[in-house]
């Protein structure tokens, strides 16, 4: 959203305004003794009176606050100023006392003028806001608290105007009194802009690479971005069903086979992506067990089991039982006894040398054999 306000105001007015501010003092801070940009930039907005009183060809002043603020522009130089911009939130809470009714920019017969309201930044930091809103601070390396770091207010406006930044004066409170050019501001980054380092690296897992058919198989997204904003996912299952966008999805498959499951993430204005894939296996994991019935009346004390399977038996008769553990080919990977009227039982022999992954617990009593899935997980 742009607004364009006018140029210049009548010159008795302005001059009469530049007479009753008490000029602002501040510690003299260059960045390029030769730079022909200028920035300003608080959170409480106000009348900001910018004193041009160096002869600076072809000056270019950037002004960025939350809430309103009126720019008026004086000086022995002012018809140097060939560009104003200002970028901000024009907030209307009346943090100054007078307030400026909205935002406006006057005095600089030569320039041309702009008022944008909250445009994207140009330059992205995680502890800055995503438009240029406000910045009160020199501080690039921590959370602003919702407003833009002073390397991202630099790199606007150096995008927008060119050049190189003469300084950059920020404050918190309302502008108050005349700001001399000459007096300079601060150098809060440096002369120069390094680069931030982002990364964003697509990865995730599932229980096994072997499974069955017809199960809910949940994947698991470890991917990680430091990006600014949100990560966006795309999950392609290799079966021809829909793509998936959840962060940790899951997903049947209906027929046995080989199947590449592919994920791509990507930040929030998909300038950088990474993908990764995994082979699965699906298999009829039932083929090789027949006449299992649920396991009614067996309850598993952990499911994942890390080291030691241990069930409860509901209703316990005096006979003994046969527990057999199955990996997903129908294969017995563990057989053990239950004693009878055993009700609370571990299995004897050690788990910990079966590789992770999904498993089948067949009890047989009395005639039947009754069956649950487990995950093994050290």
């Amino acid at each position: 959203m742009n607004t364009y306000y006018p140029a210049s105001m009548p010159a008795m007015a302005f001059l009469f305004s530049s007479l009753v501010f008490a000029h602002a003092s501040h510690a003299q801070t260059f960045c390029y003794p030769d730079g022909n940009v200028i920035i300003y930039s608080n959170y409480d907005g106000g009348f900001l009176n910018i004193n041009v009183d160096e002869d600076i060809p072809n000056l270019k002043i950037g002004i960025t606050t939350y809430e309103k603020c009126e720019i008026a522009i004086s000086g022995q130089y002012a018809g140097n100023v060939t560009e104003v911009i200002y970028a901000g939130y024009n907030g209307s809470n009346d943090h100054c006392n007078p307030t400026p009714p909205t935002t406006s920019i006057s005095g600089a017969p030569n320039a041309t003028t702009s008022v944008l309201l909250y445009p994207p930044v140009t330059w992205t930091n995680p502890n800055g806001y995503y438009y240029v809103i406000c910045n009160y601070s020199c501080d690039s390396a921590t959370e602003q608290g919702g407003c833009n770091t002073p390397d991202q207010i630099v790199h606007y406006y150096l995008t927008e105007f060119g050049g190189s930044l003469y300084y950059h004066y920020t404050q918190y409170g309302c502008w108050q009194g005349a700001y001399d050019v000459s007096n300079a501001g601060n150098c809060c980054i440096g002369a120069e802009i390094l680069e931030p380092q982002f990364s964003i690296n697509a990865s995730f897992s599932t229980i096994n690479d072997t499974l069955c058919i017809k199960d809910s198989l949940l994947f698991f997204n470890n991917s990680f971005n430091s990006f600014p904003g949100v990560t966006y996912y795309t999950w392609d299952f290799g079966d021809g069903s829909p793509t998936e966008v959840a962060v940790n999805p899951s997903h049947i498959y209906a027929t046995p086979g080989n199947y590449t499951v592919t994920l791509i993430a990507s930040n929030s204005d998909g300038s950088a992506l990474d993908t990764a894939s995994i082979e699965l296996t699906l298999i009829n994991c039932f083929t090789a067990l027949n006449h299992v019935f649920a396991s009614s009346g067996i309850r598993f004390l952990s499911n994942p089991v890390s080291s030691t399977c241990c069930l409860v038996m509901e209703s316990r008769t005096s006979a003994d039982a046969s527990f057999r553990l199955y990996d997903l080919l129908g294969n017995p990977v563990i057989e053990d006894i239950i004693p009878g009227a055993v009700k609370e039982w571990c299995v004897s022999k050690p788990m910990d040398q079966l590789p992770n992954g999904l498993y089948y617990a067949i009890v047989s009593i009395d005639g039947e054999s009754h069956g649950s899935k487990i995950v093994l997980q050290h």
